[in-house]
């Protein structure tokens, strides 16, 4: 072949690869999600210095990737939801004797508490990643003094905290390949805190009483990316496909498109004092 004809007919294989590919090759995404809600609540009589934990957890599951739509080329694990914490004390001082305020002692009834958490999710099957959020403490204080001979009933005002958790997930040591089959991926939703305080002791008439609560809900999803190769219509499925074409298409149509541009401007020369192309 002639050096010029090599160069045309190179550009005009690459600008036919270009479309063959791009008219073949998609790549498509399926979206599954599943909600989820884990609650732990504790509520009882607390004396003195007084702690206490918090517990529950949830194990969720999502499809994996189905080999026969085409080939995986990522996976994403990603979270909408949002967490409360919630704290409510109450300290009665139960004394029936008459003060004489301010020379005597006077009736009182106080307790003051915190609580501490996090959120976990673990993936795992066939193996494990993790991903925690601490929770900010939340505290609850209430104290209350009177000087008349009936009992007494402080009670805290509420505190609570609420706030949006999105996140995505890191998948640690998986592989696309741990994503493909049959049975569901595993997901280990769990939630863990602490509550501690004070109930004023200064006699025994005291008493007191707390709730604590700690509350994750929302929407867990997987998206899968896939190319799917064969003519025709990518497949629909999951919550619905984006079809694209694939970046290595686009490529080679522009590679023969530049080069056919530039076949087609033939140099300008002179010749017996005229111009010649």
């Amino acid at each position: 072949m002639k050096p010029r004809f090599q160069q045309k007919f190179i550009a005009i294989m690459a600008l036919l690869a270009g479309l063959a590919v791009s008219t073949n090759t998609w790549a498509t995404v399926l979206f599954y999600s599943t909600p989820f809600s884990v609650t732990d609540i504790i509520t009882e009589p607390v004396e003195g210095s007084f702690s206490g934990t918090l517990s529950a957890s949830q194990l969720l599951e999502l499809p994996r990737f189905d080999p026969t739509l085409g080939t995986l080329q990522g996976v994403e694990i990603e979270f909408q939801s949002n967490y409360e914490v919630f704290i409510l004390g109450e300290a009665r001082d139960t004394r029936g004797e008459f003060v004489f305020f301010p020379f005597g002692e006077s009736n009182d009834a106080g307790i003051d508490a915190s609580v501490e958490g996090s959120l976990r999710v673990q993936l795992f099957d066939p193996s494990s990643s993790t991903t925690t959020l601490n929770i900010p403490s939340v505290n609850a204080f209430c104290y209350e003094s009177i000087s008349v001979a009936e009992p007494v009933l402080c009670l805290a005002q509420t505190s609570s905290t609420a706030n949006a958790y999105n996140a995505l997930m890191p998948l640690g040591a998986l592989g696309l390949l741990d994503f493909v089959g049959a049975d569901p991926i595993n997901l280990f939703t769990s939630l863990g805190g602490t509550f501690f305080g004070t109930c004023d002791g200064d006699d025994l008439a005291d008493e007191c009483a707390l709730q604590v609560r700690i509350n994750w809900f929302g929407l867990v999803g997987v998206t899968y990316t896939y190319g799917i190769d064969g003519g025709g219509d990518p497949p629909g499925g999951g919550g619905g496909g984006n079809t694209v074409p694939e970046p290595d298409s686009n490529l080679l149509i522009a590679i023969g498109l530049v080069l056919l541009a530039l076949l087609r401007r033939r140099p300008v020369a002179m010749s017996g004092g005229r111009l010649t192309r």
